[in-house]
This record gives structure tokens, C-alpha cells and sequence, in this order.
């Protein structure tokens, strides 16, 4: 991160998930306009959870409303 170079092109970006901290990644390892700095970004907290409890778990939308509003997850 004190490289100078990457420091010039601005290729640290900070990101604040829905946490209490800010975050600093990496940019893409490339320049380009076709290329956004929110597409080098992995995924948010908890984006693809009701891919995996239905998908992968074999969870029922009914089962994750019922954990939701038990607040288990």
C-alpha cells in the first residue's frame, strides 16, 4: 500500500460494508473504461445467503422467512 506508483493511479479503493469499519482492497489489476472499480469488488455480506440456504442447504422459502423472523439468521 506505499507504493507509490499504485498510490498514483489510484489503484487502492476503501469500501464500507454494512460494517462499523471502512475497507481497502485491491482495484483491478488493469486500467481500462470498460472496466469498473465496483466489479473488482467481491461480494457484499449476506448477498447470496438465500442462494445457499435454498440451493445448496435445501432450505424451503418458507423455512428461511421462519429463521428470518426468529432472527437466527
Amino acid at each position: 500500500m506505499q507504493n507509490t506508483q499504485l498510490q498514483a493511479r489510484g489503484y487502492f479503493g476503501r469500501y464500507s460494508p454494512r460494517l462499523s469499519t471502512t475497507i481497502t482492497y485491491p482495484g483491478p489489476f488493469v486500467r481500462a473504461s470498460v472496466i469498473s472499480r465496483a466489479a473488482s469488488l467481491g461480494p457484499k455480506i449476506g448477498e447470496h445467503n438465500a442462494e445457499i440456504y435454498l440451493d445448496d442447504l435445501g432450505l424451503t422459502r418458507e423455512e428461511l422467512v421462519r429463521l428470518r423472523e426468529a432472527g437466527a439468521i
